[in-house]
């Protein structure tokens, strides 16, 4: 019986799916004498899998797929692993739209789908901003240690700098979770926020508004990568036993996210389909250390957890 493990951390309200879809794969595998043990982290479980790879002693993975960004944009982590990844890009057909660009920067992250943030209000003037145009606004958005703060963060500081970015996120309402952030608009506690799609697309575009901002969408992908412990043939096998059609639609379907695959489908709101989907640079990542990004983060956020040591 071959052992293959597989770390998993991805999108926390569509968990259940996920789960089910995995132990079909895995009986499946286990008919050919190859055992898929799953390992789950993030909301529900006792780790993040950012906290969990940071530590040395943690074992490394035969395969991840995760929304936990750290994984991949934290040197200190994605250094443990990264030169022994496969260039997994090179093996599947991603869409070939100029707006998904920016997502395919590092052939060994295949970035399978992405979650949208999305202008969420009350008041429809702010169809057609742009981010600049929010950037000395009081946004509110959610989602402190996990991906969705820090990547509205990491992108602001990418694209205008440290100063912005830091400025930005002090005068924001920060909430513990990204729906909050939905919640403070409906409620008047907020008059915008940025909100992934999964929730903002709820809006009646009535009494609430979603749009994508007019110069991009930041959106949060979620990797999926493989070893070179694996043989690629049978790593880019089960990636792809995983990564279906059926399976990438229902992101699309049931949570309003983005994918990325070729042929699978297009959001169902067409000026989210056709927004240029924004992610930092891999220069930018390859510039900050994350001793240098922790020590601003943590300062303008007390409650953020330091990820740039073993916690």
């Amino acid at each position: 019986m071959k052992t293959i493990t597989l770390y998993w951390s991805n999108i926390c309200v569509l968990h259940k799916f996920e789960h089910n879809h995995l132990e079909k794969i895995r009986e499946e595998l286990l008919k050919e004498n190859i055992d898929l043990r799953v390992e789950y982290f993030g909301i529900g479980y006792p780790r993040r899998m950012s906290e969990a790879l940071l530590d040395e002693s943690t074992p490394l993975p035969d395969m991840i797929v995760s929304t936990d960004l750290e994984v991949f944009e934290n040197k200190e982590i994605y250094g443990r692993y990264c030169e022994s990844l496969i260039d997994v890009c090179d093996y599947f057909s991603l869409k070939d739209r100029e707006n998904y660009a920016q997502l395919y920067t590092d052939k060994r992250l295949l970035p399978f789908i992405a979650i949208p943030m999305m202008l969420y209000t009350r008041d429809s003037s702010y169809e057609g901003a742009s981010l600049k145009d929010i950037l000395e606004r009081k946004v509110a958005f959610g989602g402190v240690n996990n991906s969705a703060v820090k990547c509205i963060y990491k992108y602001i500081w990418s694209k205008f700098g440290r100063d912005v970015a830091g400025d930005f996120l002090r005068n924001a309402n920060v909430y513990d979770m990204p729906i909050q952030s939905m919640n403070a608009v409906k409620t008047g506690q907020a008059d915008l926020a940025l909100t992934p799609s999964i929730y903002a697309l709820r809006a009646d575009m009535e009494h609430e508004f979603a749009y994508p901002l007019s110069d991009g969408t930041i959106v949060l992908p979620s990797f999926a990568a493989a070893r070179n412990s694996l043989d690629a043939d049978l790593a880019v096998r089960i990636l792809s036993m995983i990564l279906t059609e059926d399976f990438c639609n229902f992101y699309v379907t049931s949570g309003d996210l983005v994918s990325a695959i070729e042929g699978t489908m297009e959001n169902r709101f067409p000026a989210l389909a056709d927004s240029m989907y924004k992610y930092p640079k891999g220069e930018w990542f390859d510039s900050i250390t994350p001793v240098e990004f922790y020590k601003d983060y943590c300062s303008i956020l007390p409650g953020a957890i330091d990820y740039s040591v073993a916690v």
